[in-house]
């Protein structure tokens, strides 16, 4: 009994192992935020990569008025950044390819908290 035990606790420790290690290999990351029923990802990367980034907001929809964006999200070390995804059938879209694409609805992007209304000067 005591070697069963033994043997039990080996093979769950193992398994934790090698989902531990699996998961440090997906770069892809779940977010707390959603757009309608879509829930949003981000990549990750290593913490000791510097990156140079040529923006930090994507425009999504513009009308007369205002220009509706969203924010890439702090990752890494903070000087690196990541766009929005949507997962859909074993496929990632970036956020702003989702909507083009029809996944997720210009409405539900303006009604979720990601987006940030900027006035037209």
């Amino acid at each position: 009994m005591k070697k069963l035990l033994i043997v039990g606790i080996g093979v769950i420790t193992a398994l934790w192992i090698i989902y531990t290690i699996l998961g440090r290999q997906i770069p892809i990351h779940r977010s707390d935020d959603q757009v309608g029923s879509e829930r949003i990802y981000y990549l990750e990367t290593s913490k000791m990569v510097f990156c140079d980034i040529a923006y930090f907001e994507v425009v999504v929809y513009e009308d007369e008025n205002y220009q509706y964006v969203y924010e890439l999200i702090d990752i890494g070390n903070g000087s690196c950044k990541s766009d929005l995804y949507i997962w859909d059938d074993l496929h990632y879209y970036k956020l702003s390819e989702a909507i083009a694409l029809s996944i997720v609805s210009i409405d539900d992007f303006l009604e979720s908290d990601v987006v940030i209304k900027i006035p037209i000067v």
